[in-house]
């Protein structure tokens, strides 16, 4: 998408005015297939990494290019799942010139699964880029006397049911494990020694959590909340046509109230599990940043930018500026709860944004 992304990229730099250095900025993956952009996409982010720092993280689309071109046993036993509705033939059109492959790629399954990986010539500093990509991160951030742990991944982190005959079990995969996994042979081998189905992984993970991740709040993407009803997952009073970041909390039935400027949520920020920031652009909705900083930390804030896919890209009304603001800030409930609970659901949005 990269228009919105394009629009997101200039409202940091003008942000950037503000702070003594240019933002980190941390990108949660997808960055390729369904659509034409692809490789606008990522000719944008190259030019961000020379700008400032950056982190690049691998979602299930890149990394399903990088099984495509290893040959994974996936595509042994399943064939070419990255073309077989994940969209893998935009992305090849989008590096390719050549118009027979382009013809290919777009016919029946019979032909486009004869197309190899040898045929995919993909330039050498975009299979650098695909190939550095990182499968989890995570920061600290002082916030007053406080710290604050932030995981950040694709999507949501795998919590292992503990097995009452055997508990150890429980320990075998940690949510550290996951945020410190670096490259595709780091974390496809850490899936094979955990017997961990890809579907399971940081990367595809649309299950619900069951609780805080350790002492992380996880930023994530991947499930669009515009889907999460069709997908199953329960949203309380979430309005998931509101484009809005879908925020989960250790207690059901968290009131929000929303005006233009701000996204009230009458929890405190210890009380978050995570925020989904996949707010649609795929599917004609937005695409989100989330701003987080020391200072708005300790004051229980976060800034979310968005740009709307159908917005008015004429001037500075392409962009949506709010802050999500939580009741009392930091460590005014207790040290969150790390259990199970009922149904996890969000902060109720208002049905009406505005």
């Amino acid at each position: 998408m990269f228009d919105p992304l394009s629009a997101i990229l200039q409202r940091i730099r003008y942000l950037d005015e503000t702070l003594d250095e240019p933002a980190k900025v941390i990108f949660l993956g997808d960055y390729i297939d369904y659509g034409p952009s692809t490789r606008q996409v990522v000719d944008l982010l190259l030019q961000t990494r020379e700008q400032r720092q950056t982190i690049f993280l691998c979602g299930n689309h890149e990394d399903l290019l990088l099984q495509f071109l290893e040959g994974s046993p996936l595509f042994q036993q399943y064939g070419n799942v990255w073309f077989r509705g994940n969209g893998g033939q935009d992305t090849v059109a989008s590096f390719t010139q050549s118009p027979d492959i382009f013809r290919r790629v777009y016919r029946t399954p019979e032909e486009y699964c004869k197309f190899s990986p040898e045929e995919f010539r993909l330039p050498p500093k975009y299979l650098a880029f695909f190939t550095s990509l990182l499968y989890g991160h995570s920061e600290t951030f002082a916030a007053g006397h406080d710290e604050v742990q932030v995981g950040f991944c694709h999507a949501s982190l795998f919590q292992p049911d503990p097995d009452p005959l055997q508990p150890e079990l429980h320990d075998t995969v940690t949510i550290e494990q996951q945020l410190a996994l670096r490259s595709y042979d780091q974390f496809h081998q850490f899936c094979t020694r955990h017997d961990m189905w890809i579907e399971q992984s940081h990367i595809w993970n649309r299950q619900e959590p069951s609780g805080r991740f350790g002492d992380f709040l996880l930023v994530q993407g991947h499930t669009p909340t515009c889907c999460l009803s069709t997908l199953g997952i329960p949203v309380g009073n979430y309005d998931v046509e509101s484009d809005l970041p879908f925020v989960t909390f250790v207690r059901p039935d968290v009131k929000a109230r929303l005006t233009p400027r701000r996204l009230y949520f009458e929890a405190a920020l210890d009380e978050v599990v995570s925020i989904n920031i996949d707010t649609g652009a795929v599917y004609g909705g937005a695409l989100t940043a989330l701003g987080i900083g020391e200072e708005s930390l300790a004051m229980g804030e976060l800034d979310v930018i968005q740009a709307r896919v159908s917005g008015n890209h004429r001037n500075w009304n392409d962009i949506e500026h709010f802050v999500m603001r939580f009741a009392d800030g930091l460590r005014k409930t207790g040290k969150p709860s790390n259990g199970k609970t009922e149904a996890q659901k969000t902060g109720a949005n208002p049905c009406v944004t505005d």
